[in-house]
């Protein structure tokens, strides 16, 4: 026993820790030692620690960071405070970016008025009431998916329309400005100055290359000044399509098709005086003579 703990032996233990700690410090390789760790660059000493702390370089200490926490069991790091970044790029030019597998996925612009996402940003289907795409504290607005190829806005956890292939479906009424005669309040991409326009209160107006056409009102439609009615030439148009339609002209009321007045042949002065008077009084009940 004497022996075992004799200078020399002490001597040579020391010699060979010696050697290793400085081979292990020339390259670079943490040497942990008591209470402090030798590395290329120098000593450091141990902070408090926890089994659980994300351990970082605080001067010339290691030390736990007790709001950065990681569990290995459930592979989950736990930040209590704001998590801050350096930004990438130039002064003029900063932006954050994330990262997966070293390949850019999201760059938000110094400026914040952008977020770009590479290659796109998904989202759940979400539903009527609670939207894919929404705001804070009120979930039943906003953007969602009604179906395959179809998108739909909701308000108030109700569905108002939705785009498809096949165009646009609202269910709430479609409402736009009044408009005018030079703008219609609904026009056509290569007509803008040709369409359909509110007039005035209780009235609808149709405008052709920015000149009034007609007004429907709910009382009458009423044609523009020095606008006609052109009619074809090939079957025609019908003007009251049975002879139960009432019709009548120049203010007059307006009645079914007068039956006519019996035909003759042959008749006396008096007869024809008769017949022609008759006449006159239709075309006076249909408002096309002046009573």
């Amino acid at each position: 026993m004497r022996e075992l703990f004799s200078w020399r032996n002490w001597a040579v233990v020391c010699a060979v820790l010696f050697c290793a700690s400085f081979a292990l410090g020339q390259s670079g390789v943490t040497n942990r030692c008591g209470n402090c760790v030798t590395t290329g660059s120098g000593t450091l000493t141990y902070g408090t620690i926890s089994d659980t702390q994300v351990v970082s370089r605080q001067g010339s200490q290691l030390k736990g960071d007790p709001g950065l926490t990681y569990n290995a069991s459930t592979d989950t790091l736990t930040c209590a405070g704001a998590v801050t970044a350096p930004v990438v790029g130039t002064t003029t030019n900063a932006a954050f970016v994330i990262e997966t597998n070293d390949v850019t996925r999201a760059t938000f612009a110094a400026d914040g008025s952008t977020v770009t996402f590479t290659p796109r940003l998904l989202v759940p289907a979400g539903s009527e009431t609670t939207a894919a795409v929404g705001f804070t504290g009120d979930a039943g607005t906003g953007v969602y998916q009604v179906g395959v190829g179809a998108v739909g806005f909701t308000t108030a956890g109700a569905l108002r329309g939705y785009f498809s292939a096949n165009g646009f479906f609202p269910s709430v009424p479609v409402r736009g400005a009044n408009g005018s005669v030079g703008a219609p309040t609904f026009s056509f991409a290569n007509e803008t100055d040709s369409g359909m326009y509110s007039g005035g209160a209780g009235e609808l107006s149709f405008a052709v290359d920015a000149t009034l056409i007609w007004t429907v009102s709910s009382s009458a439609i009423i044609m523009a000044e020095a606008k006609d009615f052109h009619f074809g030439a090939t079957t025609g148009t019908k003007i009251g399509a049975t002879s139960a339609q009432k019709m009548a002209f120049w203010g007059a009321t307006p009645v079914v098709r007068p039956a006519a007045n019996a035909d003759t042949s042959g008749a006396t002065l008096g007869q024809l005086e008769t017949e022609v008077n008759e006449l006159k009084a239709m075309l006076r009940t249909v408002g096309l003579l002046t009573p």
